[in-house]
Protein backbone atom coordinates (compact mmCIF):
# COMPACT_ATOMS: atom_id res chain seq x y z
CA UNK A 1 0.00 0.00 0.00
CA UNK A 2 2.68 2.38 0.80
CA UNK A 3 4.83 1.75 -2.46
CA UNK A 4 1.07 2.37 -4.35
CA UNK A 5 1.14 5.95 -2.52
CA UNK A 6 4.46 6.62 -3.28
CA UNK A 7 4.03 5.76 -7.29
CA UNK A 8 0.88 7.74 -7.18
CA UNK A 9 2.67 11.01 -5.48
CA UNK A 10 5.53 10.64 -7.91
CA UNK A 11 3.46 10.33 -10.63
CA UNK A 12 0.83 13.42 -9.42
CA UNK A 13 4.42 15.59 -9.43
CA UNK A 14 5.71 14.59 -12.67
CA UNK A 15 2.51 14.25 -14.64
CA UNK A 16 1.40 11.51 -16.86
CA UNK A 17 1.13 11.33 -20.71
CA UNK A 18 -2.81 12.01 -21.63
CA UNK A 19 -4.35 8.70 -21.03
CA UNK A 20 -2.74 7.44 -18.12
CA UNK A 21 -4.50 9.24 -15.64
CA UNK A 22 -3.62 8.07 -11.57
CA UNK A 23 -2.62 9.42 -8.27
CA UNK A 24 -4.40 11.54 -6.48
CA UNK A 25 -6.94 14.57 -7.44
CA UNK A 26 -5.58 18.19 -8.95
CA UNK A 27 -5.31 20.69 -6.13
CA UNK A 28 -3.71 24.04 -6.26
CA UNK A 29 -2.06 26.19 -8.53
CA UNK A 30 1.08 25.28 -9.32
CA UNK A 31 3.27 26.00 -12.95
CA UNK A 32 6.92 25.84 -13.55
CA UNK A 33 7.37 28.92 -15.53
CA UNK A 34 10.49 27.57 -17.54
CA UNK A 35 9.01 28.66 -21.08
CA UNK A 36 6.32 31.31 -22.00
CA UNK A 37 3.78 29.23 -22.77
CA UNK A 38 1.42 32.38 -23.39
CA UNK A 39 -0.91 31.77 -26.48
CA UNK A 40 -4.04 30.21 -27.71
CA UNK A 41 -4.26 26.05 -27.96
CA UNK A 42 -7.30 25.60 -30.86
CA UNK A 43 -8.50 22.27 -31.14
CA UNK A 44 -7.22 20.31 -34.57
CA UNK A 45 -10.89 19.44 -35.00
CA UNK A 46 -14.40 19.77 -33.77
CA UNK A 47 -14.77 18.70 -29.57
CA UNK A 48 -18.34 19.08 -28.88
CA UNK A 49 -20.55 18.13 -25.80
CA UNK A 50 -23.83 18.15 -26.97
CA UNK A 51 -24.02 22.07 -28.00
CA UNK A 52 -21.30 23.14 -26.20
CA UNK A 53 -18.19 23.51 -28.30
CA UNK A 54 -14.54 23.47 -27.06
CA UNK A 55 -13.10 26.55 -29.02
CA UNK A 56 -9.20 26.92 -26.73
CA UNK A 57 -7.38 26.59 -24.18
CA UNK A 58 -5.64 29.55 -23.52
CA UNK A 59 -2.59 29.94 -21.59
CA UNK A 60 -1.37 33.04 -19.89
CA UNK A 61 1.99 34.77 -19.41
CA UNK A 62 4.50 33.89 -16.73
CA UNK A 63 3.80 37.42 -14.86
CA UNK A 64 -0.52 35.97 -15.43
CA UNK A 65 0.91 32.68 -13.54
CA UNK A 66 2.44 34.12 -10.81
CA UNK A 67 -0.04 36.95 -10.23
CA UNK A 68 -2.64 34.15 -9.84
CA UNK A 69 -0.72 32.00 -7.91
CA UNK A 70 0.01 34.69 -5.35
CA UNK A 71 -3.87 35.45 -5.43
CA UNK A 72 -3.46 38.86 -6.12
CA UNK A 73 -5.33 38.28 -9.76
CA UNK A 74 -8.06 41.46 -9.84
CA UNK A 75 -9.13 40.10 -13.14
CA UNK A 76 -13.16 37.91 -11.47
CA UNK A 77 -13.26 36.38 -15.41
CA UNK A 78 -9.78 35.35 -16.13
CA UNK A 79 -6.92 33.09 -15.09
CA UNK A 80 -3.44 32.17 -16.61
CA UNK A 81 -5.29 28.51 -17.71
CA UNK A 82 -9.02 28.64 -18.99
CA UNK A 83 -11.30 26.66 -21.56
CA UNK A 84 -13.64 28.65 -23.62
CA UNK A 85 -16.83 26.72 -24.79
CA UNK A 86 -19.36 28.06 -27.24
CA UNK A 87 -22.89 27.20 -26.84
CA UNK A 88 -23.85 26.39 -30.64
CA UNK A 89 -27.73 26.76 -29.51
CA UNK A 90 -26.88 30.30 -28.71
CA UNK A 91 -27.99 33.19 -30.20
CA UNK A 92 -24.81 34.63 -32.62
CA UNK A 93 -24.22 38.44 -33.21
CA UNK A 94 -21.63 40.27 -35.63
CA UNK A 95 -18.57 41.23 -34.06
CA UNK A 96 -15.59 43.33 -35.60
CA UNK A 97 -14.00 40.05 -35.70
CA UNK A 98 -16.72 38.19 -37.18
CA UNK A 99 -19.67 36.20 -35.92
CA UNK A 100 -19.70 34.88 -32.55
CA UNK A 101 -21.93 32.86 -30.05
CA UNK A 102 -23.71 35.40 -27.13
CA UNK A 103 -23.02 32.12 -24.99
CA UNK A 104 -19.23 31.29 -24.83
CA UNK A 105 -18.59 29.69 -21.39
CA UNK A 106 -15.64 30.33 -20.00
CA UNK A 107 -14.33 27.76 -17.62
CA UNK A 108 -12.06 29.06 -14.70
CA UNK A 109 -9.85 26.65 -12.59
CA UNK A 110 -10.36 25.11 -9.33
CA UNK A 111 -7.05 23.75 -9.35
CA UNK A 112 -4.29 23.34 -12.12
CA UNK A 113 -0.54 22.44 -12.85
CA UNK A 114 1.55 22.95 -15.29
CA UNK A 115 5.18 20.78 -14.88
CA UNK A 116 7.58 19.39 -17.37
CA UNK A 117 5.77 18.82 -20.32
CA UNK A 118 2.18 17.82 -18.36
CA UNK A 119 -0.81 19.95 -18.29
CA UNK A 120 -3.58 19.32 -15.83
CA UNK A 121 -6.40 21.35 -15.10
CA UNK A 122 -9.60 21.24 -13.40
CA UNK A 123 -12.41 23.74 -13.45
CA UNK A 124 -16.29 24.24 -13.25
CA UNK A 125 -19.26 25.54 -14.89
CA UNK A 126 -22.58 26.32 -14.41
CA UNK A 127 -23.48 24.60 -17.37
CA UNK A 128 -20.97 22.65 -18.45
CA UNK A 129 -20.35 20.86 -15.08
CA UNK A 130 -16.93 19.40 -13.86
CA UNK A 131 -14.77 20.03 -16.61
CA UNK A 132 -11.07 18.15 -16.20
CA UNK A 133 -7.92 18.07 -19.04
CA UNK A 134 -4.87 16.42 -19.11
CA UNK A 135 -2.34 16.58 -21.50
CA UNK A 136 1.39 16.45 -22.84
CA UNK A 137 2.88 19.27 -24.19
CA UNK A 138 5.32 19.59 -27.21
CA UNK A 139 7.68 22.59 -25.78
CA UNK A 140 9.59 22.62 -29.25
CA UNK A 141 7.44 22.70 -31.47
CA UNK A 142 5.63 25.50 -29.23
CA UNK A 143 8.51 27.41 -29.14
CA UNK A 144 8.85 26.84 -33.12
CA UNK A 145 5.08 28.52 -33.93
CA UNK A 146 6.13 31.44 -31.32
CA UNK A 147 8.81 31.91 -33.45
CA UNK A 148 7.29 32.02 -36.80
CA UNK A 149 7.03 28.49 -37.63
CA UNK A 150 3.89 25.93 -38.33
CA UNK A 151 0.83 26.66 -36.73
CA UNK A 152 -0.64 23.78 -38.15
CA UNK A 153 1.75 21.26 -35.96
CA UNK A 154 0.26 19.74 -33.20
CA UNK A 155 1.39 21.30 -29.94
CA UNK A 156 -0.65 19.69 -26.91
CA UNK A 157 -2.15 16.17 -26.88
CA UNK A 158 -4.62 15.35 -24.52
CA UNK A 159 -7.75 13.86 -22.70
CA UNK A 160 -10.97 16.09 -21.87
CA UNK A 161 -13.29 15.57 -19.47
CA UNK A 162 -16.40 17.65 -19.57
CA UNK A 163 -19.41 16.62 -16.94
CA UNK A 164 -19.38 12.23 -17.43
CA UNK A 165 -18.29 12.57 -20.99
CA UNK A 166 -14.70 12.22 -22.01
CA UNK A 167 -12.97 12.80 -25.51
CA UNK A 168 -9.48 11.10 -25.86
CA UNK A 169 -5.79 12.11 -27.84
CA UNK A 170 -7.39 15.52 -28.66
CA UNK A 171 -4.49 17.50 -30.61
CA UNK A 172 -4.41 20.99 -30.35
CA UNK A 173 -2.05 23.52 -32.53
CA UNK A 174 -0.84 27.14 -31.55
CA UNK A 175 -2.26 30.49 -32.19
CA UNK A 176 -0.35 33.23 -30.79
CA UNK A 177 -3.82 35.61 -30.70
CA UNK A 178 -4.63 38.38 -32.60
Amino acid sequence: MLLGLAVATVTLAYGVPAGQHSGPALSGFVSDNRQSLFGYYMPASEIRFGKFVLTHISLGEPADFTKYESGKNDIKQYAPVMLEFDDTASPQKQGELGPYYTNAPRVLPTAYRIAGDSLAFAGHDRQLGDVTFQGTLNRKAIRAAQNGGSLETTVLVGDLKVGSTTKKQIKFTWFGGD
